[in-house]
């Protein structure tokens, strides 16, 4: 069953054919939209619609993809996307303006956008992140239009970013670390490592956690607003079905954690790297950023900026894999 929607002033429908979502501009007058729904409908019912061409308008994606965001994402993140998308607008606007469809989205205009964003970086508020944060942003726009069969291809992926800055990256366990801190710790604590590096775990977050956030039929650990005063603490996080079953009591876990903690002093560990290790883990299996601060339990997708020198290095090296 097709639809019709409206965008400012102007109706447009949408309907399913060949497992693929098509909508079209449908002018001004709600009657005629529906009559052109019907039109289609009918069509593709006596299988006389042919070859479909799949093009989708701009204004029309990104009333679709603003919708998805706002049900999927924290409100500070669908401000993000919001702000993002206007300030994407005003580029084309000014120059792409022949630009109307997600197929003329390539890697030439992302390379114009860049050059927008440079120009304008001086600006406050939407720019404070950073060019690069942008980029990994819109990235996720064009991921959803290729879900959609809008693009075959993300046009981001050939723009070179800028490399990170001389700041230090956040630190986490090398396989070297990860050893001799298990080499050291008994059975309990060596579990709770694995607990924390596998999961992306707060130590304030362990304190509050019961048995039963270990969801054996899905294989989830279920972090949920009780932990944290943190509203947006709610996650879901893949996990192994042997820890699952290992965690299990969860009390002689929690009590390896006092033990841990001093080790960790002893090494001059910060409580974070166990986290800093998840998140760059979950980036070098290619988890997008609108995942990755979920699985975090951020509140802002643009607090993986914390992360960008992981993210930058993850991408230099699909850019060497590429070209060669």
């Amino acid at each position: 069953m097709g639809k019709i929607k409206k965008i400012n002033d102007e109706f447009y429908i949408e309907f399913e054919a060949r497992g693929l979502t098509y909508q079209q501009k449908a002018g001004k007058d709600e009657q005629k939209a529906q009559m052109m729904l019907n039109e289609v409908e009918e069509k593709i019912r006596r299988g006389e619609m042919g070859a479909i061409e799949r093009q989708v308008d701009l204004d029309i994606f990104f009333q679709d993809f603003f919708e998805a965001v706002e049900s999927e994402h924290t409100v500070l993140t669908v401000r993000r996307f919001r702000d993002l998308l206007k300030n994407f607008q005003i580029f084309l606007h000014q120059y792409q303006p022949r630009a109307k469809k997600v197929s003329q989205m390539t890697p030439r205009v992302m390379e114009d956008y860049k050059s927008f964003l440079l120009r304008d970086k001086g600006k406050p508020g939407f720019f404070i992140k950073g060019v690069n944060f942008i980029f990994f942003l819109i990235s996720e726009v064009w991921n959803f239009a290729i879900k959609r069969g809008a693009l075959n291809d993300n046009p981001t992926i050939h723009v070179r970013l800028n490399q990170p800055g001389r700041g230090v990256a956040p630190r986490f366990l090398t396989t070297r670390d990860l050893e001799g801190l298990l080499a050291k710790s008994g059975e309990n604590q060596r579990l709770l490592v694995k607990l924390l590096t596998e999961t992306g775990l707060r130590f304030e977050e362990l304190k509050f956690l019961q048995g039963d956030q270990f969801n054996q039929e899905t294989s989830k650990l279920v972090i949920d607003g009780r932990i944290t005063a943190d509203l947006y603490s709610h996650r879901e996080i893949p996990i192994s079905r042997e820890l699952l079953v290992e965690c299990k009591p969860i009390e002689r876990i929690k009590k390896a954690a006092v033990a841990l903690k001093k080790e960790m002093g002893r090494q001059g560990m910060p409580q974070s790297i166990f986290r800093n290790t998840f998140g760059r883990n979950l980036i070098y299996k290619g988890v997008t950023i609108s995942r990755l601060y979920r699985y975090l339990g951020l509140s802002d997708i643009a607090k993986i900026v914390y992360y960008m020198h992981y993210l930058l290095e993850y991408r230099q090296a699909q850019e060497i894999h590429f070209e060669s």
